[in-house]
């Protein structure tokens, strides 16, 4: 077993962690013997399925520092004999040797340098999570990427689903992925403040670039239904009203920044009359 620095890249990319540049993982991936690329092919696993695994994201997070080129304290036998990543292997000159910092490592957070404002680095990976028994969804505060051009880019919820794969695992890597329009925006706060009328489904429609992603819900006694959908394929799931109040979070704060001429007040009573009526609502 080989893990390449394209597929690090590819795992943490595809579930919202930072990065270090592809080169800068070769050589420390080159000083590993083959127990040590299964030990790390392992933690990427757990990183894909979605287990929120401390031990794998503290390791890999490690990993990723010495990449950027960063000094790393370190428990961990396979990382402790890793030098940092260093593009020049710079010499002594005039009698000084390069010193590097070392940083405290708190797993995969992302430099600041890579966020681009203070309201980014606010809202980066706040998302929150809902495990069911078929599928998972993530619920995530995003940036809306229909319209980057706008002088102020706007922010919406991204819904991503994965399938179970095992017990407490998810193919992440194979996952759904739904981003609220700034119309559908307020209609799913609302379905969240349970102002969506028993028996009546909301749906969102023609998502993607086939136009084939659908996104319903149906409000039931203790629980919304959701169910994501795309080319036949169904992703549902039950979200209990324990999770109503994180979502619900994340949704206003996207609202807030839209329409920050508003409280959130005004906010939540726009959202309830936003829902689109039925025949005898």
């Amino acid at each position: 077993m080989h893990v390449s620095a394209e597929r690090i890249c590819l795992v943490l990319r595809s579930r919202g962690f930072p990065t270090a540049n592809v080169e800068g993982y070769k050589p420390l991936l080159r000083s590993l013997n083959p127990v040590d690329h299964s030990t790390l092919d392992f933690h990427l696993r757990r990183i894909v399925m979605g287990a929120e695994d401390q031990e794998s994201l503290k390791f890999v997070g490690e990993l990723t520092q010495l990449a950027h080129g960063r000094n790393v304290e370190t428990s961990d036998p396979i990382l402790s004999k890793l030098k940092p990543y260093s593009p020049h292997a710079l010499r002594p000159t005039m009698g000084r040797l390069p010193v590097q910092a070392t940083e405290p490592v708190q797993g995969l957070v992302p430099p600041k340098s890579t966020l681009r404002t203070d309201q980014e680095r606010e809202i980066f990976r706040e998302k929150h999570y809902v495990y069911g028994q078929r599928c998972a969804y993530m619920f995530e505060l995003d940036w809306l990427k229909a319209r980057p051009d706008q002088p102020k880019q706007n922010r919406t919820l991204t819904v991503e689903a994965a399938i179970q794969i095992a017990p407490r695992s998810y193919d992440w890597e194979r996952r759904i992925s739904f981003q609220l329009t700034l119309l559908e925006l307020p209609q799913f706060t609302a379905i969240l403040l349970g102002k969506l009328p028993a028996g009546q489904v909301w749906h969102a429609q023609n998502h993607g670039r086939a136009r084939d992603k659908f996104f319903r819900a149906k409000e039931q006694f203790d629980s919304i239904f959701l169910k994501l959908e795309q080319a036949g394929t169904v992703w549902p799931i039950r979200v209990g009203q324990e999770h109503r109040y994180q979502i619900l979070t994340l949704a206003i704060k996207a609202l807030s920044y839209n329409d920050d001429q508003l409280d959130k007040s005004t906010i939540l009573q726009l959202c309830a009359v936003s829902l689109p009526r039925t025949a005898g609502s």
